[in-house]
Formats: C-alpha cells, structure tokens, sequence
C-alpha cells in the first residue's frame, strides 16, 4: 500500500474533526447569541407586557373576526367586566347599539384592505349599561403575506371632555336662542366697519334680512340714506368706549324710520370677530307718546295760560308746583317767585295755614271729591273756587287743583237781575189783579146791558130796530167772551184756579159742545159730529166746566176756519194707569179748513197770537183762547199736540187725567 494513500483518510479526518469543532464552535456562538436574543426578547416581552398592563390608555386586541383575545386593565376598567367575562366576546358587546353598524363597517372595511388605521370617536357600552365615550386609535395586524390578522386598539376616555363639549353646546344654543329670540335688537361689525352679526328682532323691526346686511359693503347707505346722518352715525361707531342710550334715527325697509336706542358693551364684553356690537331698543312707539306728550302738555299750558281763571296746582301740604299766567298776573309775581310757597302765603300773605273752614280745597283734599265754593275776597270781589284732589298712579291723594273764577260782575249782575225780576213779579202780579178786577166790573154792566137788549127783543120792533138791537146783542156777547177770556187767563196766570172734580156725562157734554155751533155749522154747510170710544166710562169724575171750556174753544176755531167739509171731536181712553181710579182720556178734533202754516205752529198755543193775523183781519180775536186752552190742558195733568197743513186741515190732540167713579 502506497503511504501517501494510507495518510490521506487520517488527514481527511482531521480536516472533518476540525470542520466540526468549527461548526460545533460557530453553533455554540449561534446558540449563545440566540439565547441572548431571547433574553433581550424575554426581557423585552416582559416591557411591553408591563407597559400594556399599565398603559393608562385602554388597548384591546382583537381577532380578525373581531373578538376580543386580550386587554389590559385600563380597558376592562373603562367596560367594567373582568377579563375572564369579556376575552372571547365580540367587540360589539362593548359598543353603543348607536355605533354598532359604524364599528362594522370600519372592521369590514380594514379586511378588505381599503385601510391600515383609523380614528374616531364612539359610544361604549359599560357591563353596568352605562355609556362611555372614548377616542379611539385602531391599526390592522397583518401576516408576512399582507392578510389581516387581527386589530389592536388604543382607546381614551373622553366621557368628561364630551360632557363638556356638550354642556358647551347646549351653552351656545341657550345663548344663540336668547340672541335671536330676545326682543332686544343685536348687531356687530368687524374693524372695517362691515356687519358681521344681524339678530332676528333686528330683522323684525328694521325688515331687512341678515343677507341683506351682513357682509354687504352698502348697508349703511340702506339703514342711514341721508349721508350726513351717516358720517355721524360711523364717527360714532369709531369711537372708542362703550356708551349707554344713544338714540339713532334708522331707515327700514319699508321706509318708515324707526327710533332704536344704542347700547353699546363691547369694549366690556369683547367678543371674537366682533370689534363692535351693540343692543338696541325699539323706541318708535315711545317717542311718539313722547312726543304727543310733550305737544299735550304745551298745548294744556297754552290753553291754561290763555284762560281767565286762576288755576293752579298744589301738593297735600299745599305748596304751590305750578300756576297759569291769570294766577301768577293776580299776585303780580312770576311763576318761580310762587313755586314752592303756600297757597295761604300767596293769596292772603299768611304765615300759617288758614283758620276758615268754607276753603274748598280743604275740603277736597279731606273728601278726595271735587268741592266748590264761593269766597268772598279783598276789595269786595267773589271768587268761585273749585277745589279738585288729584290722585297718583297707586291711587294715593297726590295734591290738589284749584281754580278761582272771579264772578264779582256776575254776582253784580245776578243782583241786578234777580231785582228786576222781583219788579217784573210784582208788576206781572199787579196787571194781574187788575185784569181780575176789570173783568169783574166790566162784566157785571155788560150783563146788565145785554139783559135790557134781551128785554127790548121781546117788545114791537119794527125790523131796522130789531136788527139793530141784534147787531148790538152780538157785539155786547163777543165783548163779553172776551172779558171771560181776559178774567180765565188772568186768574191761570196767577194760579188761581182750583179744578173741581164732579160726576159727569162726557157724551152729554161733547153733545152740548157741538150742538152750540150747528146753526153756525149749517150756514156753512160744515158736519160737526162726534165718537166716544165705548171703552170711554159713561160717567166720570172731573172739571166739566174746564173740559167743555177747552172743547168749546177748540170746536169754535175748527168751524171758524173751516169753510167746507167737516169738524169731527173724538174721545177714547188712552190707558188706565196701575190706579184703578185713575184714567187718561185722549181727545182728538178733526177739521178740513184752511190749516195753519208750518212756521206757525210752534207758537200758535202762545198768548195774544193769531193765525194768520197780519195778512187777514177776517179773523178776529185776542189770542188767548189757545193760550188758555193749553194751560188748562198742562192744570190738568196733559199734553196737547197740533198737526196741520195749509188748505188741508188741522188735527188738536190732547190728554187729560180723570177719575173714575167707584
């Protein structure tokens, strides 16, 4: 065997022996490096193991399917569940039923690889079912190969921060509520002068919308059209400070200017953006009460100050605040120079308050009621003062009005007058007494007269005697009617005539009425009749005399002035009062003559008036038979009436009180 062949397999072995002592030594640093590496990975396991454990952040970590396989305590803390309780549980166990659809569709969508992480915020749902608000930090672990294989999640509490944003919120809408909703008008602007806010009441009051201001370079030409007016207004908005009732005159959109008082708190009260906002008040209204106000007030003092009367008005101590100009010119001093002082001390130069007790503002102020009096003043002149209490809102006496009218003339007069009236009285009463006297020595000759002419009818006559003696048998009758006439309206004049109240027929004397005037009636040609109602009593109480009297007269005019046709008297009873011994008769006379004018009618019951007396002498008379007619109607508790027209006729109504028989 040749010897280098029987060394190589030695040497071949020595070559494997140290190849593999090699190895074994590179394996034996390969092992102690490995165990290093496991070491520091141990050790650093045990970090993150810490560090998650400890995290005040809650993390979870979840499955690709999205169940959860580890937490640490900050998260199960937040839940509330153990980890025992939520290890194998859905993420969605823990999620908000609010949030569940969006927690699905975020792990859907990682899955599909549309997104490594994502943030957001969300609603969990405690074990306790209470909610929890947390931001949360999801990233997608994925294999070497790119698929997912789970999630973690970072999640931070922000219960408190979201209450707080929340109460924030609901601060705002509070705020933003009152802005808009207040009747109180609010705007702003920024540093260059451009609206940047612009309230519902300023839309409300001034008609322009928040578009038409805010932002729009022109408004101020909209709200203040006249341009001096409006250099004032932005010198004001210039100014530095806040102020308090600045008023400015506002154009509206409809063009009608409104009044808004400017309040302005923003050098106070700053707000971001705003370099200057202010409140306003409408105060149209008000300045126009204010206004009229003011114009009734100069127009009361124009009206005080022009009156004669002294007027003046005093407090409940009776300290003069204010006097018209006959007030202050009476006591020849102006009205400073008697504010303030007492009415005693002004009118009289008292020192203290009057003694008398007839001062009718006295007596106002103690019976809270107007009160008037006459006082009699220096030099003989009479006062009417009328005392007036005057009363505050709350109905408290407040003072006292006083005005004094000086009446001296009219007293004077009123003297003068009530002592023409007594000698008119006195006169009237004398002309009366001797009307009644002359009647009565007249009619007693004239009786006597017509008796001697009755006599002589009865004797031979030849007949020019006998038409003479007639001729002065009606001219002595017609003197005698009317010194009957004269005595009645003497005696009515005087009140002297006593109603007599007898038994009765009313038809009988209607009957005798109108049967004293058919001969008349047949020369003419006229039907003179009558009607009693059959409701009328056959027999009632009362002055018969009086009732045929005013019947004859009223009959004889019918039939003077009627020339044809007919004269027609009517009774009825009008009613029956609540007495049944009471009654009131309604007559009525009826005829178709010449009438009476309208512009006579109102006078023809007047004493000593005639129809138609200054056109026609045909009718003659004195005039006091209407007169007399119509005051023994009023004696008798009555009312008469006339209805007429010219060629038509004339209607008399009239009504009397009777009695009735038992």
């Amino acid at each position: 065997m040749d010897t280098d062949s029987a060394q190589d397999p030695q040497d071949e072995i020595a070559r494997l022996k140290a190849a593999l002592a090699a190895q074994a030594a590179e394996t034996d640093a390969l092992r102690a490096q490995l165990e290093a590496e496991n070491a520091d990975l141990r050790h650093r396991l045990e970090q993150f193991r810490t560090i998650f454990d400890n995290a005040a952040s809650g993390i979870s970590i979840q499955n690709a399917d999205g169940i959860i396989v580890r937490c640490n305590q900050t998260f199960l803390d937040m839940v509330g569940y153990t980890a025992e309780e939520l290890y194998g549980l859905p993420a969605t166990a823990v999620t908000h039923p609010d949030f569940v659809q969006h927690t699905l569709a975020l792990v859907d969508s990682a899955r599909r690889g549309a997104a490594a992480s994502f943030h957001y915020e969300k609603k969990l749902l405690r074990k306790d079912g209470s909610a929890l608000w947390a931001d949360l930090t999801t990233r997608v672990l994925t294999r070497p190969g790119g698929e997912p294989q789970g999630f973690v999640c970072v999640l931070h509490d922000i219960t408190d921060r979201k209450r707080t944003e929340t109460a924030i919120w609901e601060s705002e809408q509070r705020l933003r509520l009152l802005v808009e909703r207040l009747p109180v008008l609010i705007h702003a602007h920024d540093a260059e002068g451009n609206y940047v806010f612009w309230n519902r009441e300023c839309e409300r009051v001034l008609g322009y919308k928040a578009a038409d201001i805010i932002g729009n370079p022109r408004a101020r030409e909209l709200l203040f059209p006249d341009p001096g007016y409006r250099r004032r207004i932005e010198t004001l908005h210039g100014e530095s400070g806040d102020y308090t009732g600045r008023e400015a005159d506002t154009t509206a959109a409809d063009g009608s200017i409104k009044t808004i008082l400017w309040t302005r708190i923003s050098g106070e009260h700053p707000l971001p953006g705003w370099a200057v906002w202010e409140t306003g008040m409408d105060i149209t209204g008000r300045k126009a009460v204010e206004n009229a106000l003011r114009a009734s007030e100069r127009d009361k003092k124009v009206i005080l100050d022009t009156i004669s009367e002294c007027v003046l008005y005093q407090t409940t101590d009776k300290r003069i605040l204010w006097a018209n100009r006959a007030a202050c010119a009476l006591v020849g001093a102006g009205p400073e120079a008697i504010r303030g002082k007492r009415c005693y001390e002004v009118w009289h130069g008292y020192k203290k308050s009057c003694t008398t007790t007839s001062c009718p503002v006295d007596h106002a102020l103690r019976l809270g009621a107007p009160v008037e009096a006459e006082v009699e003043g220096e030099g003989g002149r009479t006062w009417l003062v009328k005392g007036y209490p005057s009363f505050a809102p709350d109905g408290s006496l407040s003072g006292a009005i006083e005005v004094a009218t000086d009446i001296t003339s009219r007293k004077r007069a009123e003297e003068a007058v009530r002592a023409a009236r007594d000698l008119a009285e006195n006169a009237t009463k004398m002309k009366d007494e001797f009307l009644a006297n002359m009647s009565h020595e007249l009619r007693s000759p004239m009786n006597g007269v017509l008796g001697m002419l009755d006599v002589l009818l009865d004797t031979d006559l030849d007949a020019e005697q006998r038409d003479c003696i007639q001729t002065a048998l009606q001219a002595g009758e017609g003197l005698l009617a009317i010194i009957n006439d004269i005595l009645d309206f003497s005696k009515l004049q005087a009140d002297k005539i006593v109603l007599s109240r007898r038994p009765f027929r009313l038809q009988s004397t209607v009957r005798t009425v109108c049967n004293t005037f058919r001969e008349q009636s047949l020369r003419k040609g006229l039907d003179v009749g009558y009607t009693i109602d059959p409701a009328v009593p056959e027999t009632i109480i009362g002055d018969e005399g009086r009732i045929r009297q005013i019947l004859f007269n009223l009959v004889g005019n019918a039939v003077k002035f009627t020339h044809k046709g007919s004269v027609h008297v009517q009774a009825q009873i009008l009613r029956k009062g609540a007495d049944p011994g009471r009654a009131r008769l309604l007559f009525t006379v009826a005829d178709t003559g010449i009438g009476i004018p309208a512009d006579q009618l109102d006078t023809i019951f007047d004493p000593f008036v005639q129809l138609n007396w200054a056109k026609n002498r045909k009718y003659e008379g004195t005039g006091l038979g209407l007169g007399i007619v119509k005051r023994l109607v009023t004696l008798m508790g009555g009312i008469i009436t006339v209805e007429s027209a010219v060629d038509k006729g004339t209607t008399i109504h009239f009504w009397i009180n009777v009695d009735l028989p038992d």
